[in-house]
């Protein structure tokens, strides 16, 4: 370890490393898809949220899934709900500050309750952008808004199956990582961790 950067920049740097791997994934992810035939929302922007969250200060970790979808849009192409999807994800984002800080088995359960959380306010924000935007599918009133979110549950239910596995997995699990391997780090050098 280099004497010159104290160790807590280190570590910072390290958990951006994962943090931003994660988010390439993510991105990766989203663009490669629908070439692979993998269900259009399975993705693991949520699970970018909730890792941000557990690894990165307070001002940056929102900024994960939000800075995923506006990527991955620049290749897949977007129109106006990009302003939805994107608002979404930012909300996603800081709702993730709610959950991503818990320890040990309460962590785990915070991230499944997040990926549960998080998808169903994705399809019924998104849902509702769509039947706002697009007058000339769904008709005015609680009926066109019924019918934009029955034409929506095709895509809930491969999000929120992917989001109970995915955000424990790669949120939780990854997050959990990173904090043993600095506590692995620092028994060696003779430090307490956190």
């Amino acid at each position: 370890m280099p004497t010159s950067t104290p160790s807590g920049a280190i570590t910072s740097a390290r958990r951006l490393v994962v943090v931003a791997l994660v988010v390439v994934v993510a991105v990766v992810w989203r663009v490669l898809k629908p070439e692979l035939g993998i269900p259009w929302n399975l993705e693991l922007l949520t699970s970018s949220a909730f890792l941000a969250s557990a690894l990165l200060p307070r001002v940056v970790a929102p900024l994960a899934p939000l800075v995923g979808a506006v990527v991955s849009d620049l290749f897949l192409g977007n129109d106006a709900s990009a302003w939805f999807t994107w608002s979404a994800w930012a909300l996603i984002g800081v709702a993730s500050l709610t959950a991503g800080r818990r320890r040990g088995r309460a962590r785990w359960w915070a991230a499944g309750a997040f990926g549960l959380g998080g998808t169903l306010f994705f399809y019924l924000f998104t849902n509702l952008g769509f039947w706002l935007l697009y007058p000339t599918y769904y008709a005015p009133g609680p009926a066109g808004l019924a019918a934009s979110y029955v034409a929506g549950l095709p895509f809930l239910w491969p999000q929120l199956i992917g989001n109970l596995i995915l955000v424990p997995l790669v949120g939780a699990g990854l997050a959990a990582l990173v904090e043993r391997a600095e506590r692995g780090r620092a028994a060696r050098a003779g430090v307490v961790a956190p």
